[in-house]
């Protein structure tokens, strides 16, 4: 039986496609060929993905041309739903600030990875279990220890099988 798995991913995986960094057509691939995976990204990857770009364009490492096809391309991926934005999800509003800085103490990770795990942890899917419980998708194995720790389910993209597939 198939399930419909929402995949919140993290800069790390989601930023490949977008700076064509070594990985980017595994990343692009599993994107656009899974149907039954709904693909996310919180309101706070979106800006690091930007961040990324940017950093790539203003280190003299890639051109004004370059720039601007990645944030047209990263763009066209939210207008298309190749990734769905999700900016419900508000530390402000939800009370966790306190766990959030807590967390960032505890696994030295910075606060936009404590804000990835909250946001999958008491986001808009919290209350699905098993198969179709939402996977936070990363390249950091820092995040990714953390989110385990916390309860979170994760896949380290391109060093592990996908959760569906373990045993």
């Amino acid at each position: 039986m198939n399930y419909i798995i929402p995949h919140y991913y993290d800069a790390s995986v989601a930023s490949k496609i977008f700076t064509r960094e070594e990985g980017w057509e595994e990343v692009e691939q599993f994107v656009l060929g899974n149907h039954n995976h709904i693909c996310w990204i919180t309101e706070f990857v979106f800006y690091e993905i930007l961040g990324v770009i940017k950093s790539k364009w203003k280190k003299g490492k890639k051109s004004d041309d370059y720039y601007n096809r990645a944030v047209n391309k990263l763009f066209s991926w939210i207008e298309g739903d190749w990734f769905r934005l999700d900016s419900e999800f508000s530390v402000r509003k939800s009370g966790h600030y306190l766990e959030l800085r807590e967390m960032v103490k505890k696994y030295n990770i910075d606060y936009s990875d404590g804000l990835q795990i909250i946001s999958v942890k008491y986001g808009k899917y919290r209350n699905l279990t098993h198969y179709s419980c939402p996977v936070l998708v990363s390249a950091d194995k820092d995040l990714l220890k953390a989110a385990v720790d916390y309860g979170v389910r994760t896949w380290h993209f391109g060093r592990e099988e996908h959760p569906s597939e373990r045993s």
